[in-house]
């Protein structure tokens, strides 16, 4: 069975030559079910693009730096606070987001001759609109991915899955440092990851899946509420 294209491995599961299997976390490939990726990537994939919408506006509220008077202060008469100061590290990420899903989305419609990205809400920003019809538009054609992943990208490329996957995390992981927030999630505190064994287990927002933040598995509420009795019972 092929490995997941991302590397990733089975906690504590090891090839036949594994040189220390009391300190090796695990090396044995993750298998591709997913294309050329695993369950896990696909997974993460799908939160990335769920949440590149809510990213991007969260980024435009943070566009300006401005305003020296406290919330709570009464201006005096005639005061004029300091215009905003615009931000331009935010702007390019801003930027970056947009083509990113733009180009991702154009490309693979043509790749797999599907209908193109349509803006269905024209009453907002049309960056906005762009963003958010991309990223519903990748999201929706996940599974249709494995049949690019299994023909590797364009000119030598990485697969659609793997380059995608890299690039909305890396702008995550940089709109998290120009504009930091907290992550919406609920800890699945006292019950073990099935397949790592660590407390890594949680509910991110607006979800229902349950996943590990360690090994990357992830569990419909079904599965979960059936391995809950079964950890009780294994811990007890």
């Amino acid at each position: 069975m092929i490995g997941c294209a991302n590397g990733c491995t089975v906690a504590r599961r090891h090839l036949t030559g594994c040189a220390d299997p009391g300190e090796c976390p695990g090396c044995q490939p993750r298998p591709a079910l997913a294309g050329v990726v695993c369950i896990g990537c696909r997974a993460e994939l799908g939160r990335l693009l769920a949440d590149a919408p809510l990213i991007y506006a969260w980024l435009a509220e943070h566009v300006g730096r401005g305003g020296s008077r406290p919330p709570d202060a009464m201006p005096h008469a005639g005061q004029v606070d300091p215009p905003a100061v615009i931000r331009a590290e935010v702007v390019d990420l801003m930027n970056d987001y947009r083509d990113t899903l733009g180009r991702y989305a154009q490309d693979m419609a043509h790749r797999l001759r599907a209908h193109p990205v349509v803006i269905v809400r024209r009453d907002v920003n049309t960056d906005t609109a762009l963003v958010a019809a991309s990223a519903r538009w990748l999201r929706n054609n996940c599974p249709r991915m494995s049949e690019l992943d299994a023909a590797g990208g364009e000119g030598g490329e990485f697969p659609p899955a793997v380059a995608l996957l890299a690039a909305l995390l890396d702008l995550a992981r940089t709109a998290h440092r120009v504009a930091p927030w907290r992550p919406i999630l609920r800890r699945c505190v006292g019950v073990p990851c099935p397949e790592c064994h660590m407390a890594a287990l949680v509910v991110h927002g607006g979800e229902m899946d349950v996943s590990c933040q360690e090994c990357g598995l992830t569990m419909t509420p079904e599965v979960y509420a059936v391995w809950t009795v079964a950890a009780a019972a294994v811990l007890s």
